[in-house]
């Protein structure tokens, strides 16, 4: 790959039914848009987590 090949990187997002959102910052899908090929890229940095809480659905947010 390139150093100016056009990627794309996308972060999967899970609903849990607690309400709970997180996301999957430790294995990032990465797109190449040039040839149209994608992979799950599992990063060894231990301060990235699968499920890295976003925020929950219907708790109350603190006014600034």
């Amino acid at each position: 790959m390139k150093e100016d090949t056009a990627l794309v990187v996308l972060n999967i997002v899970t609903i849990r039914p607690e309400g709970q959102v997180t996301v999957n910052l430790k294995a990032p899908i990465v797109i190449n848009l040039e040839n149209r090929m994608a992979k799950q890229i599992i990063l060894n940095d231990d301060k990235y987590t699968i499920r890295q809480p976003l925020f929950t659905i219907g708790a109350k947010v603190a006014n600034e």
